[in-house]
């Protein structure tokens, strides 16, 4: 059998065959779903009687022509069918977008001739911004003794929010710029029962804004756990820890055989943000803990 590639173009005349043999119409198009076609033989005219016969000839599908779709923007936690393709393009996945910047996804372009062209899996690239991404309020932000918002850092940068500035909103009025938002130094300082809270984070990417909270005092839970990081840590390494108890006077650092190995004062105005402390110089299992909560084993490592 012999072989060929479709082209728009192409005829049996693009084929070359064995001495003797030609084709009984050269100018025949080659296509993908035919592939006998009819020739002669008449090689030795002398001795033999020329004779037909259908000559095999199998025509690969081409690869269609196609651009690359380009300038494709979408929103971080979106997912890829949100984002519109060119006529003849469809996703191969319904990806989530969770990692800012340019990627590249997998897409499909299916020609029109199917018969003749070949499908194409092509990487398209899609820019994910956190431009005019919207984050649940409660979701990142910790509420204290009614006059405290406290935004959990470790988290908005798990989540991909790595953010260089933030804006706290009390009914639509730029209030503190921070990780967290204060109402005062006094208990009679308290957030408005019925006002509407809410933040904003300035990104690389652009702005993320959060969804707004309406403010009762029904809504304040009890104070979020102590959370560590990183964990497992070098030794010597420094700790953060967030979400201090409000009745932690201290943090002490214990041996997991149950020997104390530091304490550190804890003032009150380091309760309401991270702080960091030194972890021992020597590799094993500790417990940490802050007033009456539970302790949290942390592993260092050398």
């Amino acid at each position: 059998a012999l072989s060929a590639t479709y082209t728009v173009t192409n005829t049996l005349a693009d084929v070359t065959l064995q001495a003797g043999y030609s084709w009984s119409d050269a100018t025949e198009k080659l296509t993908v779903a035919k592939n006998s076609y009819a020739a002669n033989y008449n090689a030795d005219t002398a001795n033999y009687n020329p004779f037909a016969l259908n000559i095999t000839v199998n025509v690969a599908k081409a690869i269609p022509a196609y651009t690359v779709p380009s300038g494709l923007i979408a929103v971080y936690g979106e997912y890829l069918s949100n984002v519109s393709l060119p006529e003849g393009f469809t996703w191969n996945s319904n990806s989530l977008l969770d990692r800012v910047g340019s990627h590249d996804f997998p897409a499909v372009f299916t020609p029109q001739d199917t018969g003749n062209y070949a499908v194409a899996v092509v990487s398209v690239p899609v820019t994910i911004t956190l431009s005019g991404s919207v984050i649940d309020f409660d979701s990142y932000v910790k509420t204290k003794w009614n006059n405290l918002f406290i935004l959990n850092v470790r988290k908005l940068h798990e989540d991909g929010y790595n953010f260089t500035a933030c804006q706290w909103y009390e009914d639509d009025e730029a209030r503190d710029t921070g990780i967290d938002y204060s109402k005062g130094d006094n208990r009679t300082d308290v957030f408005k029962e019925g006002s509407v809270y809410r933040f904003e984070l300035q990104t690389p990417a652009g702005i993320v804004r959060s969804t707004k909270k309406i403010y009762t005092t029904a809504t304040v839970g009890a104070p979020a756990l102590t959370t560590v990081y990183p964990n497992p840590i070098a030794a010597g390494g420094q700790i953060t820890i967030e979400g201090i108890p409000e009745n932690a006077e201290n943090i002490k650092i214990y041996h997991i055989s149950g020997q104390l190995i530091d304490t550190q004062f804890v003032g009150e105005h380091l309760r309401v943000r991270p702080i960091s402390i030194q972890m021992p110089a020597i590799s094993g299992i500790y417990i940490l803990k802050a007033g009456n909560e539970n302790g949290i084993k942390i592993e260092v490592k050398q």
